[in-house]
């Protein structure tokens, strides 16, 4: 399961998701993403690279959801989209539900 994934270089670290090998994911995976998250470096677009980079998974698929308070100054704050303030609820329950789908 990965949420709000770096997927592009940022300022900070030049390490993505794709330099952990997501070919080597063997088992089901969910990457989620908020098509209102603004941060530069986990764009939601790029959910499903993320997903297609998973070639040896026996299913990945996105979770898209909307939505969320803006309450930090940063794009990439806990306090806004990017970490689903004020949709927590709506998020948990359709992880919950995809994990149920799993046999978990």
């Amino acid at each position: 399961m990965l949420t709000e994934s770096v997927s592009l270089p940022g300022r900070r670290s030049a390490e993505t998701v794709f330099d952990a090998n997501p070919s080597d994911v063997r088992v089901p995976a969910l990457v989620v993403a908020n098509r209102d998250d603004a941060c530069n470096v986990a764009p939601p677009e790029m959910a499903p690279r993320i997903v297609a980079a998973m070639t040896h998974a026996p299913s990945a698929r996105v979770l898209t959801v909307t939505g969320g308070l803006k309450q930090s100054a940063k794009a990439c704050g806990s306090l806004s989209p990017h970490g689903y303030y004020g949709i927590e609820s709506q998020v948990v329950n359709s992880i919950a539900s995809w994990l149920r789908e799993q046999g978990g």
